[in-house]
Parts: structure tokens; C-alpha cells; sequence
């Protein structure tokens, strides 16, 4: 069995692998390490984002991805894929990976997984946004590529652009619960405790080994309490939008 943990940029899906990590599920030897948004690191296996970074660069997208697409997956992408996924399924029977470009390549790993399980992590539109723009304009001041840092201080004052992204992202999640319900277990990021243990749930749901791990000995209580009275300002149509999703 196979677990792909979904969820927009900035929706607690790190926290929520760091957890399952904790509770034996094997997410990957090389993850991509921490920074300042991320202290804790981003638990995405390299491997994997490679193969959804191959398939954006290859449709002409970046990872923002503000508009909904469907993704043309070349035969080099697939057969990396194959090769990744018989590769993981020879030395584990259960294991899983995380990266939020997941969300917009559903389709193609429910042809090229086996056995998958969803595992989707919602948090409100607004506290994604607020969290993406406050990381970009964090960032201009800690990086000396001036290029980088006017990419940034662009999207830092463009929310309309990431609530659209944020819209992308989750139309495919939208489809994923609506056609396959007994697939996907959903988690809201924002009424966590510390008691609580998504391990259990996947255990009891999916019939995953994991160890019944609290979240409190990996996640922070509290960190993401009250998102939907964060403030951003979008246009009316895209607030119509997002608020519909």
C-alpha cells in the first residue's frame, strides 16, 4: 500500500509527515532539508519532486501553477515514475511521500501506484495564503539573488495569484474525494490537538502498522488555530471563487 499525503503549499502536510514518519512509515532517504519557513524540514523525498518538477517543466509550468491545467505526462516522466514506484514497493510493503505538486498530478499516480491510499490535509484558503505571502516577502531580504528576490517581492503582492493556485490545487483533491471516497482520509490541519494521532486513524481506516503515536511528540499545539480569521485581501471574484471551493 501506498500513501500520498496532499495538501496546498503551506497546509500543515509537513507536520503531518513528520508525524507519520515518527509513527513508521517510510517516507523517503534523501528529504529536502529545512529552512527558515520551515524549520522542522519539508519531509519531500527528492525522487519524487523531481519527477513532479520533470512533468511541470515539461508542460511549461512552474510550481505555483495559478491556473488549473491538465498536466500531458511525457513517456520519460511515466517510466521514471514506474521505475520509483517498483523500486519503493520491492523493499517496503507499506510507505508513502509528500509534496504539495501532488495535488495537481493525481491522475497520473492513480495509474501508476498500485495500492494507493490519499491522505489530504486542508486548512483554510486565507491561512495558506497569508502563510505563502508572508514566506516570499520573508525571504527577500535573505537572499542575495536579486533576481529571486523580485520574483518574491511579486508574488509577496500579488494574494489574487496564490488564491488562484490555491484553487488549481484543490479541484483535483475535490475530484479525488468525490470519486474516490473510500481512498482518502481527510484531516483539517486547524482543529488538531495534541492528544490526537492521524497514525491511529490511518491504522484504523487503512489498515497501516503504525505506531499509535501522539501528534504532540512532533507537532506544535496551536500552530494552526484560528486560520480563518487571518485577513487577505482578493478580488471579489476570486474571493467568490475560493470561498466556493
Amino acid at each position: 500500500m501506498q500513501l500520498v499525503i496532499l495538501g496546498y503549499h503551506r497546509s500543515g502536510t509537513s507536520a503531518v509527515t513528520q508525524h507519520l514518519m515518527k509513527a513508521g512509515l517510510f517516507v523517503g532517504d534523501d528529504l529536502i532539508g529545512s529552512n527558515q519557513s520551515n524549520p522542522y524540514g519539508h519531509f519531500e523525498d527528492r525522487l519524487f519532486f523531481d519527477v513532479h518538477e520533470r512533468i511541470l517543466r515539461e508542460n511549461g509550468e512552474r510550481w505555483l501553477a495559478p491556473n488549473p491545467f491538465t498536466p500531458i505526462v511525457s513517456q520519460g516522466a511515466r517510466s521514471q515514475s514506474n521505475a520509483l514506484v517498483a523500486a519503493r514497493d520491492a523493499a517496503y510493503d507499506h510507505w508513502g511521500f509528500k509534496d504539495p505538486r501532488a495535488c495537481l498530478f493525481i491522475d497520473h499516480w492513480r495509474t501508476v501506484l498500485p495500492d494507493p491510499r490519499f491522505l489530504v490535509c486542508l486548512r483554510h484558503y486565507r491561512a495558506c495564503i497569508h502563510s505563502l505571502l508572508r514566506r516570499a516577502l520573508n525571504s527577500v531580504g535573505n537572499t542575495a539573488d536579486k533576481g529571486l528576490a523580485t520574483m518574491h517581492m511579486r508574488l509577496a503582492a500579488d494574494p489574487d495569484t496564490v488564491a488562484r493556485s490555491w484553487i488549481a490545487h484543490m479541484l483535483p483533491v475535490m475530484r479525488l474525494i468525490e470519486r474516490c471516497p473510500e481512498r482518502v482520509h481527510v484531516v483539517s490541519v486547524g482543529r488538531l490537538t495534541g492528544d490526537a494521532s492521524i497514525a491511529i486513524e490511518l491504522t484504523e481506516r487503512f489498515g497501516l502498522p503504525l505506531a499509535p503515536v501522539a501528534l504532540a511528540e512532533t507537532f506544535q499545539d496551536g500552530l494552526f488555530s484560528a486560520d480563518d480569521a487571518v485577513d487577505v485581501q482578493l478580488s471579489s471574484d476570486t474571493e467568490v471563487l475560493a470561498e466556493r471551493v
